[in-house]
Protein backbone atom coordinates (compact mmCIF):
# COMPACT_ATOMS: atom_id res chain seq x y z
CA UNK A 1 0.00 0.00 0.00
CA UNK A 2 0.88 3.73 -0.60
CA UNK A 3 0.33 5.98 1.85
CA UNK A 4 -1.96 8.31 -0.33
CA UNK A 5 -3.92 8.28 -3.15
CA UNK A 6 -3.76 11.66 -4.96
CA UNK A 7 -0.10 11.21 -4.91
CA UNK A 8 -0.51 8.26 -7.35
CA UNK A 9 -2.38 10.81 -9.84
CA UNK A 10 0.84 11.69 -10.56
CA UNK A 11 2.17 8.75 -12.55
CA UNK A 12 -0.13 8.71 -14.71
CA UNK A 13 0.08 12.45 -15.36
CA UNK A 14 -2.48 14.95 -16.50
CA UNK A 15 -4.44 12.22 -18.49
CA UNK A 16 -4.54 10.28 -14.96
CA UNK A 17 -5.38 13.40 -13.02
CA UNK A 18 -8.38 14.29 -15.97
CA UNK A 19 -10.02 11.18 -15.49
CA UNK A 20 -10.16 10.93 -12.02
CA UNK A 21 -11.75 14.58 -12.18
CA UNK A 22 -14.08 13.27 -14.81
CA UNK A 23 -15.13 9.86 -13.01
CA UNK A 24 -15.69 12.02 -10.17
CA UNK A 25 -18.08 14.62 -11.55
CA UNK A 26 -19.85 12.00 -13.72
CA UNK A 27 -21.18 10.71 -10.33
CA UNK A 28 -21.85 13.43 -9.20
CA UNK A 29 -24.00 14.33 -11.98
CA UNK A 30 -25.81 11.05 -11.58
CA UNK A 31 -26.09 11.48 -7.69
CA UNK A 32 -27.62 14.95 -8.14
CA UNK A 33 -30.50 13.18 -10.19
CA UNK A 34 -31.44 10.69 -7.29
CA UNK A 35 -34.82 11.13 -6.83
CA UNK A 36 -34.87 9.30 -2.99
CA UNK A 37 -33.66 11.51 -0.19
CA UNK A 38 -32.38 8.25 1.50
CA UNK A 39 -30.60 7.11 -1.35
CA UNK A 40 -29.07 10.63 -1.37
CA UNK A 41 -27.74 10.84 1.89
CA UNK A 42 -26.14 7.35 1.24
CA UNK A 43 -24.67 8.82 -1.98
CA UNK A 44 -23.37 12.20 -0.36
CA UNK A 45 -21.81 9.66 2.39
CA UNK A 46 -20.24 7.10 0.29
CA UNK A 47 -18.84 10.31 -2.36
CA UNK A 48 -17.43 12.41 0.70
CA UNK A 49 -15.39 9.06 2.54
CA UNK A 50 -13.92 8.34 -0.64
CA UNK A 51 -12.47 11.55 -1.30
CA UNK A 52 -11.66 12.12 2.07
CA UNK A 53 -10.20 8.48 2.68
CA UNK A 54 -8.22 9.35 -0.79
CA UNK A 55 -5.89 11.76 1.17
CA UNK A 56 -5.02 8.79 3.52
CA UNK A 57 -5.05 5.87 2.05
CA UNK A 58 -5.34 4.26 -1.79
CA UNK A 59 -8.93 3.54 -1.88
CA UNK A 60 -10.28 4.00 -5.36
CA UNK A 61 -7.20 1.12 -6.62
CA UNK A 62 -7.37 -0.50 -2.50
CA UNK A 63 -9.83 -3.31 -1.04
CA UNK A 64 -11.36 -0.79 0.52
CA UNK A 65 -12.98 0.66 -2.19
CA UNK A 66 -14.88 -2.61 -3.93
CA UNK A 67 -17.84 -2.70 -1.54
CA UNK A 68 -18.45 1.46 -1.57
CA UNK A 69 -18.19 1.15 -5.32
CA UNK A 70 -20.80 -1.87 -5.36
CA UNK A 71 -23.25 0.61 -3.18
CA UNK A 72 -22.64 3.68 -5.59
CA UNK A 73 -23.69 1.37 -8.25
CA UNK A 74 -26.56 -0.03 -7.00
CA UNK A 75 -28.16 3.03 -6.04
CA UNK A 76 -26.99 4.86 -9.15
CA UNK A 77 -28.64 1.90 -11.45
CA UNK A 78 -31.88 2.03 -8.75
CA UNK A 79 -31.92 5.39 -9.58
CA UNK A 80 -32.22 5.05 -13.64
CA UNK A 81 -34.61 2.14 -13.48
CA UNK A 82 -36.97 3.85 -11.39
CA UNK A 83 -36.51 6.92 -14.22
CA UNK A 84 -36.38 4.96 -17.42
CA UNK A 85 -38.28 1.76 -16.60
CA UNK A 86 -37.46 -1.77 -16.35
CA UNK A 87 -38.33 -2.24 -19.88
CA UNK A 88 -35.66 -0.24 -21.28
CA UNK A 89 -32.97 -2.51 -19.85
CA UNK A 90 -34.49 -5.94 -20.59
Amino acid sequence: YSDTFYPILSQFGVFGAILFIIFIKKRWMEGLNLDNYENYKIFIFILAYILIQCIAENTITGPNCIPLMIMLGLILSNNRLEYYGSDKFS
